[in-house]
């Protein structure tokens, strides 16, 4: 019996994190990824300090401790929304008790990427920020998905980043 889990659309949209979430920890090299069998909520961890002096972004908090938890999520620079394309919109799944819920609570953060589609992924930008202030980005943006991802919410990248193109 197929499940939603067992949809293509699904499979892909996990090859497109897996291959995102490889791309910013190699670019953010201060982290490693954690296996999801060892981790239910996030996809990394700080193996030391962040200060943002490398070339990593940070958004609303001067460090990133080491020992922090980095939930990374993927947003396409640009989407097909029917006839034009808009830019791309980061997914977030679990406002009321799941994934965000966790991160708000465990004073985790999220890796925000935008990259683009081709031949081969390419990562545009990251910026690393509290789990907390996405929170207060996405007030009012939650709906029920009727699924197992509880209350979901959607945030387009130019709302952190600013502008519409790079």
């Amino acid at each position: 019996m197929s499940t939603d889990d067992d949809s293509p659309a699904l499979a892909a949209a996990k090859r497109i994190g897996t291959d995102v979430e490889a791309l910013v920890v190699e670019s953010v090299q201060a982290l490693r990824a954690v296996p999801d069998s060892a981790a239910e909520h996030y996809d990394a961890v700080a193996v030391q300090v962040i200060d943002g002096h490398a070339g990593t972004r940070l958004g609303g908090t001067p460090l990133l401790p080491r020992g922090a938890e980095v939930e990374i999520k993927a947003a396409r620079e640009q989407t097909s929304n029917g006839s034009v394309n808009t830019p791309g919109r980061w997914y977030f799944r679990g406002g009321d008790t799941g994934q965000h819920a966790s991160l708000v609570q465990d004073a985790a953060y999220y890796a925000l990427a935008v990259y683009r589609e081709g031949l081969n992924r390419v990562l545009l930008d990251v910026v690393l920020v509290p789990a907390s202030l996405v929170d207060e980005l996405l007030r009012g943006r939650w709906y029920d998905s009727g699924n197992t991802d509880g209350q979901v919410a959607k945030l387009g990248w130019p709302s952190v980043f600013g502008g519409d193109d790079w």
